[in-house]
């Protein structure tokens, strides 16, 4: 049986939020999609913490760079690999999530399938159990 790696998607646009919650569970990753940083803080300190975090610079509730700092912060859950995607096209904005600790930045809009590959570079292949 394989077990799924799993994503945390926090997206602020409802549209971008179901197609890329879509994307990535038709291609066998287990998603929990909030539409704000404070749920997301909620997700991240639930019993299944995921294995990746994609999340959008545009966030409420929590900004994004909030997040990121509190997440590399954590003991726990600091070493998890952080996407960001964002509308913004400053560069003054990636080199903040690049300072932070992102570990990747794409700016909308942008392919799925090179999300998906940067993806695969940041998460552990499944694990099989019999």
């Amino acid at each position: 049986m394989k077990l799924k790696a799993s994503i945390l998607l926090i997206e602020d646009n409802e549209g971008l939020r179901r197609l890329l919650s879509s994307y990535l569970t038709d291609l066998e990753y287990e998603v929990s999609a909030v539409k704000d940083g404070l749920a997301g803080m909620r997700c991240l300190f639930s019993a299944n913490t995921p294995d990746l975090l994609i999340l959008s610079v545009d966030i409420v509730g929590l900004s994004a760079f909030e997040l990121i700092e509190q997440v590399r912060a954590n003991g726990l859950i600091g070493a998890i690999p952080i996407i960001i995607v964002s509308s913004e096209k400053d560069e003054s904005i990636q080199q903040r999530c690049a300072d932070l600790g992102a570990d990747a930045f794409f700016t909308k809009p942008f392919s799925p399938d090179v999300l998906h590959q940067k993806v695969l570079e940041l998460v552990p292949a499944p694990v099989y159990e019999n």
